[in-house]
């Protein structure tokens, strides 16, 4: 309970980051299934539109990777003097 799973901000310091450990976050949050993916594939799988889910989905996912990262390095950017 609490901070138990918080991870250290000290830890992204560029000497004591990983990649290992960039990529374990990358995999568990991508491992999260959205709500709103759910709910398109669910209403395409009922009324057979298989193809048309898949591609929703998949376009909902590029444009959300390509927020988060230039959201991301932006952050990172701003933190650097």
């Amino acid at each position: 309970c609490g901070n138990a799973h918080v991870p250290d901000p000290a830890l992204l310091g560029g000497d004591k980051f990983s990649v290992r450990e960039s990529w374990s976050a990358i995999v568990a949050v991508g491992l999260r299934p959205c709500s709103v993916a759910l709910l398109v594939m669910t209403f395409s799988l009922l009324n057979g539109l298989y193809l048309c889910g898949v591609l929703s989905v998949a376009a909902m996912s590029l444009g959300t990777s390509i927020t988060v990262s230039l959201l991301a390095t932006l952050a990172v950017l701003a933190g650097h003097d």
